[in-house]
């Protein structure tokens, strides 16, 4: 990088900052090294580098093999590792004296003459380059780019004057150089024996001057290809250094200004070039994803296959990492149906090349397309598959074999299988912190499902805990307004709901859902998610108007976008279902309970979401007084629960719905037992149930003193019914205890 370039002040950048350029490659060819160390460099930081590429002025090439020279020789022996000054020779590389443990007496002779071979070739090199090409190398290194070439053809010019001996203009004349010069040109004439003798000296120069030559022009586009792929190289890293990957917390105002002007221009200034360009636009649009940019992201992974399809190679290894690439992309971006059809074509061409961790990225990134569409049984096959390729390929600790079992935990939470979820989830975030530590993306969203299951464990003060400790450092190292930032702050507003605490809840989640509608718009699948949770906040507050607005608008553009059996949209329409049994709405509930239970029916796989069905549609039959369909339904929701691998409150809860429904039909004798199991189970695991839900255990209680009453044991309904107006005062249901309840959740 040249120093205007490094000045970033806005100064137009033309031919001069190539030259600098390919007086960087001539002084690294000549010298075994850069100007400048590119490890201090990036040690010292973007500030420090742009401030000595402007102000710092390199050493000649020949001081600097000369310093090296007397390093060696007074270390005891020569720089050594391969011929001093041929291409290719790293200086900081260089070993500067004998091994550990010395050089065996025998070969101590051969040893040292090798080494005065070296420094006599160093020392010739040094004589070679002391004069002309430094004072070449020099004037394309200036500062002031107006002092140096003003063109490729004008350095080529000089490089050509000094092989024919010629004065170059890199150095000011004198009339001794000029006489040295000509000297030099005609030095053939005064040693002329003979035609024959000049004829075959003259032949002899001229062979080897194109051989030469041709080695030269070899030597040279070869450096002119390597230069390009580092040059792609350090642009790649540079722009990941944006990303909170490699960030890890760190201000990159300055890198995200360069990313978006790389880019900005590298659409338009390398297509000419496509194995650069293809770095490059690979590498911004995954820093773009990384960012949650997602937009830009799409745009940048498309264009790269274009380049790949235009080069015919779409169908390798790079072209089923580019198909991945925005095949997660499009997920994110909520368009599960392409993401489909894009992730496919990845494992496919995958597949082909033989190469199992790309089949399993792929396959890892369409299980969570399935997951999202509630498909979560063949998102667990597919992930357990992907699992079994990572850990035989790359080990059962890789840090990509334990990204894919933090997405198999939240498929087993999705599935009601929260204990494997727990185990899973725990063991991994163990191996995330002692491996790459717990301030990683990757390790950040085994955290958050963490605290998801914690939550659904009824273990509310384990869930803020660490739902609070991952939106701290989410928001530290991906940043306010990042949507991974956003779902632990909206996770964290149902947790304070779980504990009762709704307008806390309600403010957090407007303000995760503000930032995330100003992100990725209103429809997006997951704003609409967190609308929803907004709605239930509103709900649980009584303001069933504002409430119910907001879930109708929800469930209109879930309808609009996805299928009728997509899991968002049935979790709003179940949430909307309890608002109008709150709002005593019971016909309108069971409605609605009945279509979302149409909807899970098809999938008896996923038994948590089919028994929250099946209680929700028992309470609205308990709530119109249906007690025949209502014992039907809730005996069927009672043995799912029991399958289940959940918490215990939702079996006691189904063993109350049961109860109740045998108490309308006044079969006292079995209900009588179900509602007593019932009363004990929920009190005794009243602090891991929702507070909303806790209503359960008033309806369970009223049930039981009206069931006292029609039995005339009036002393035992007597006895319970402070406890029932205490519960009562808290809870959204009628006060009626003359006939069999009418029950809301």
């Amino acid at each position: 990088m040249s120093p205007e370039q490094a000045e970033m002040s806005g100064l137009d950048i033309d031919t001069r900052s190539d030259i600098y350029s390919l007086g960087v490659v001539l002084y690294e060819l000549l010298a075994g090294s850069t100007p400048f160390d590119p490890k201090e460099l990036l040690a010292a930081g973007i500030d420090a580098m742009r401030k000595t590429l402007r102000e710092t002025e390199p050493v000649r090439p020949s001081t600097r093999l000369t310093r090296e020279l007397t390093h060696g020789v007074r270390g005891g022996a020569p720089p050594s590792g391969g011929d001093v000054g041929s291409p290719g020779t790293r200086r900081a590389d260089v070993g500067l004296g004998p091994p550990e443990g010395g050089t065996p007496r025998g070969n101590q002779d051969e040893t040292s003459g090798r080494e005065m071979a070296r420094v006599q070739r160093l020392k010739a090199l040094i004589a070679t380059l002391r004069g002309d090409l430094d004072w070449i190398v020099m004037k394309c290194l200036e500062k002031d780019r107006t002092r140096r070439y003003e063109t490729a053809n004008g350095l080529a010019a000089d490089l050509n004057r000094y092989l024919a001996n010629e004065p170059v203009l890199a150095r000011p004349p004198s009339t001794i150089y000029r006489f040295q010069k000509a000297w030099r040109r005609n030095r053939t004439l005064f040693f002329a024996v003979g035609a024959v003798a000049v004829a075959l000296i003259l032949g002899t120069v001229v062979s080897s001057w194109l051989a030469f030559r041709a080695t030269r022009a070899e030597r040279v586009a070869t450096a002119e290809v390597q230069r390009k792929t580092q040059i792609a190289e350090f642009l790649r890293s540079m722009l990941e250094s944006a990303g909170p990957e490699v960030a890890q917390g760190r201000d990159t105002t300055v890198l995200r200004d360069v990313l978006n002007q790389a880019a900005h221009r590298v659409l338009h200034d390398l297509r000419s070039q496509p194995d650069v360009a293809m770095t490059l636009v690979r590498t911004i649009g995954r820093t773009y994803g990384s960012l949650g940019e997602f937009e830009l992201a799409e745009r940048f992974q498309r264009e790269a296959l274009s380049i790949l399809q235009q080069t015919d190679r779409l169908g390798s290894l790079e072209g089923a990492a580019a198909l991945n690439e925005l095949g997660r992309t499009l997920q994110r971006r909520g368009n599960e149906a392409a993401a489909t059809n894009v992730l496919a074509r990845s494992i496919q061409i995958a597949a082909r090349n033989h190469n199992d961790p790309a089949v399993a990225e792929a396959m890892i990134d369409l299980a969570y397309v399935y997951e999202e569409l509630g498909q979560t049984g063949r998102a667990e096959n597919l992930m357990t598959n992907a699992i079994s390729k990572l850990a035989h390929s790359l080990g059962p600790s890789a840090a990509e074999t334990l990204s894919a079992q933090t997405l198999l935990a939240g498929t087993y939470v999705r599935q009601g299988r929260y204990p494997e979820a727990d185990a899973t989830a725990s063991r991994v975030l163990l191996l995330q912190r002692s491996g790459s530590g717990i301030d990683t993306p990757e390790s950040l969203k085994t955290l958050f499902i963490l605290a998801v299951v914690r939550q659904i464990e009824g273990k509310y003060g384990e869930a803020e805990a660490l739902a609070r400790d991952c939106w701290e450092r989410r928001t530290k190292v991906l940043g306010p307004d990042h949507p991974a930032t956003l779902a632990s702050m909206d996770d964290l507003g149902l947790i304070y709901s779980y504990e009762g605490q709704y307008a806390k809840a309600e403010a957090i989640c407007r303000q995760a859902l503000t930032a995330h509608v100003r992100r990725l718009g209103p429809n997006h699948r997951d704003s609409l998610a967190m609308k929803s949770n907004l709605a239930e906040h509103l709900r649980n507050q009584n303001r069933f108007a504002e409430s119910e607005v907001l879930f109708k608008e929800v469930i209109a553009a879930y309808i609009a976008q996805y299928p009728k059996d997509q899991p968002f949209r049935l979790e709003a329409q179940n949430s909307l279902s309890t608002l109008y049994l709150f709002a005593g709405r019971c016909s309108e509930a069971e409605a609605l309970a009945r279509t979302v239970l149409a909807a899970r029916r098809p999938h008896p796989e996923e038994v948590t979401p089919l028994a929250d069905a099946l209680s929700q549609l028992a309470a609205t039959l308990l709530c119109n007084k249906k007690w025949n369909e209502a014992v039907i339904v809730s005996r069927e929701c009672l043995t799912l629960r029991q399958k289940a691998q959940a918490a215990r409150w939702p079996v006691y809860a189904a063993e109350g719905q049961l109860g109740l429904s045998l108490l309308g039909l006044s079969r006292f004798a079995e209900a009588e037992p179900l509602l007593a199991d019932a009363h004990r189970g929920l009190t005794s695991d009243e602090t891991a149930i929702p507070a909303v839900e806790k209503v359960r255990i008033a309806e369970v209680l009223r049930g039981w003193v009206q069931l006292y009453r029609a039995t005339g044991r009036n002393a035992e309904a007597a006895r319970w019914q402070p406890e029932l107006d205490r519960r009562l005062a808290r809870a959204r249901i009628h006060d009626e205890t003359v006939e069999p309840n009418t029950v809301r959740r």
